[in-house]
């Protein structure tokens, strides 16, 4: 692509959390952002702080991944919006927390449903305009747990590990045509998702909540848990256009949770 023009993304659960500082982060860098999510509302305000705190224009794309059909339509109304998407953002999911012996087949369906399938349909939507360009950036969101599984948290152990092969099988498969797909894995991060991940932790193990996030930060030998903008820096690293030659990777940022090599 032109290294004059700017570049544009799609980040997919852009109205809160991750996908919110990620997309100020990109913003603030010159990138052209369409926010994708559920809730048009939570859409139109999240694009308001981030113009306002970057001063680039934002567009909103409301969608439901978590079928083929929303994926399709949100892929071409961004590319419509933006001209072309080179950058794709895999943030939007939720694994349900709880032990195997506690969650249902429909729990297991909205773990697999918004995250491991709608991060695939997206990549299938994205990558042939892509290809076809010989550049592109995915960036796939998939949580530590994928490398360090949990037993509270067995769904997103097995969603993530299932968004890390993902991310390596496609990189290897397209790398020579300049398009690199790599995966970032926040720990904790102070979002409200997490805020509700501690309280099923604190009801599973009959703790309080201060207790729950005491054990949980008694295995981060940094101490605490990540903001979402040191988050949305590993995310812009690998969107970047210098970013090239690195694919099929997966950066921890988990303040050294995750301790095998």
């Amino acid at each position: 692509m032109n290294a004059e023009q700017p570049m544009t993304a799609l980040v997919t659960g852009g109205s809160r959390g991750i996908g919110l500082a990620v997309a100020k982060r990109l913003a603030s860098g010159g990138t052209r952002v369409a926010l994708c999510a559920r809730d048009e509302d939570n859409l139109i305000r999240a694009a308001e702080d981030v113009s306002g705190s970057t001063g680039q224009k934002v567009e909103i794309v409301a969608a439901d991944l978590s079928s083929a059909a929303g994926t399709d339509a949100a892929v071409q109304e961004a590319g419509q919006k933006l001209g072309q998407v080179d950058v794709l953002v895999n943030v939007a999911g939720s694994a349900p927390a709880g032990t195997i012996d506690r969650l249902t087949d429909e729990q297991w369906d909205v773990a697999l449903d918004l995250k491991l399938r709608g991060y695939i349909r997206l990549m299938r939507a994205v990558l042939p305009a892509m290809i076809e360009r010989r550049f592109g950036r995915i960036v796939n969101i998939a949580g530590n747990a994928g490398k360090q599984p949990e037993g509270w948290l067995v769904t997103s152990g097995v969603v993530n590990a299932a968004v890390l092969a993902l991310t390596k099988a496609v990189a290897t498969s397209i790398a020579e045509t300049g398009v690199t797909v790599n995966a970032v894995c926040p720990g904790p991060t102070e979002t409200t998702r997490w805020a509700g991940m501690q309280k099923a932790y604190a009801e599973l193990n009959g703790v309080s909540e201060d207790e729950a996030r005491d054990r949980i930060l008694a295995h981060i030998p940094a101490g605490r848990i990540a903001t979402p903008e040191e988050v949305a820096y590993g995310v812009a690293f690998f969107a970047a256009r210098e970013a090239g030659h690195i694919t099929g990777e997966a950066l921890m940022i988990d303040g050294g949770h995750v301790r095998g090599l």
